[in-house]
């Protein structure tokens, strides 16, 4: 909520409110990569997949979307 109110809030947001958003982000992220194996952390900062995909981005491999959208594959 606080991350949406910065962001769509009436005012632009002022230096300080970023710069504690970003602290409790960072914060945030150590303490799960604390709590994670470090199999997983080291998979999840290597993971080449990304960089071999072989789709055009938009959107017809989502499978979150509408099933018409399979039609247009």
């Amino acid at each position: 909520m606080r991350a949406d109110g910065l962001i769509f809030g009436e005012a632009p947001p002022r230096a300080a409110e970023i710069s504690a958003r970003q602290a409790e982000l960072r914060r945030v992220r150590r303490r799960m990569r604390r709590e994670t194996p470090f199999v997983t952390r080291l998979r999840a900062t290597f993971d080449p997949r990304p960089l071999f995909s072989h789709h055009e981005d938009i959107g017809l491999h989502d499978t979150t979307t509408a099933p018409s959208r399979k039609a247009l594959r």
